[in-house]
């Protein structure tokens, strides 16, 4: 069966570019510390090391293999914080490919001064995620991925994918190594001087709201248009300094309640990525 558009379009979705507004920290507290996250493989997944390998069930088949750090799978810092920062340029109002911070130093939107951009260093710093216990990776052929830039209507906008699994057959297949559902893998992200609106989005784009029927799961890595790279993030410890009392979840869920939140895009994003669906 030949690729069918039609078919695919289930699978993903579009939110609209936020309007893009200056985030000024000027009087404002600013928080530094720490957060031990473990994130929990929903689906399986796949986060790919570019290599291939004939190793497939003692059968010469070439197979995508996944990252790994001393012999071991993991979920590298720098693919988490891409996922976590393409969560909160859709939900804030942050530039876009279309209205980008040309003047980062002094013209930034909430996004880049809290990941930084072109001149302006990160204040957000994800190690890598490493597994909790030992991981058995499985192999499955799977279709080779397609993905627009558009929606439908030609318009433009930030691309998701669907946690559920809604597969299209396509005529391309391909051999892949995957991480199973129930791994888990633990690491530590590091901030500094953020506003507590800053943590805000931080926490829910790290899928860490609890409220109810309000929480997401992240999508990580290749393969999303077959229903895997579902991941869930819980916090098992967290440091900050300036006496906040409030837990990752309740700054999560707090996120809708700041100037810089755009709930539509929020909505949409919930509605498709719901926590449990």
């Amino acid at each position: 069966m030949a690729y069918n558009e039609s078919a695919y379009e289930s699978i993903y979705f579009f939110v609209d570019y936020p309007e893009r507004k200056k985030y000024d920290t000027t009087g404002k507290t600013l928080y530094s510390g720490s957060m031990d996250l473990v994130f929990t493989c929903v689906t399986d997944i796949h986060i790919g090391s570019g290599y291939r390998d004939f190793t497939a069930n003692n059968k010469k088949i070439l197979v995508q293999e996944v990252i790994r750090m001393n012999g071991k799978p993991v979920i590298p810092g720098s693919s988490l914080k891409g996922v976590v920062r393409g969560i909160a340029q859709a939900v804030s109002k942050s530039c876009n490919p279309d209205w980008k911070c040309k003047k980062v130093i002094e013209d930034r939107c909430i996004t880049c001064d809290m990941f930084g951009a072109m001149g302006f260093g990160s204040k957000v710093v994800f190690s890598d995620f490493v597994p909790e216990k030992e991981i058995k990776t499985v192999e499955k052929e799977l279709n080779v991925q397609f993905g627009p830039q558009k929606n439908k209507d030609g318009k433009k906008g930030y691309k998701f994918y669907q946690t559920v699994e809604n597969r299209y057959d396509g005529a391309q297949k391909t051999q892949v190594e995957l991480v199973p559902a129930g791994s888990e893998f633990s690491g530590r992200i590091f901030f500094n001087r953020l506003t507590e609106e800053e943590l805000c989005l931080l926490t829910y784009s790290l899928s860490l709201n609890t409220a109810k029927e309000e929480g997401i799961n992240l999508k990580i890595g290749g393969f999303k248009n077959e229903g895997l790279g579902e991941i869930k993030g819980r916090c098992t410890d967290f440091n900050v300094n300036n006496d906040l009392k409030k837990t990752p979840g309740e700054l999560a869920a707090g996120y809708r309640k700041q100037n810089t939140a755009v709930t539509k895009n929020m909505n949409d994003i919930e509605d498709c990525m719901r926590d449990g669906d």
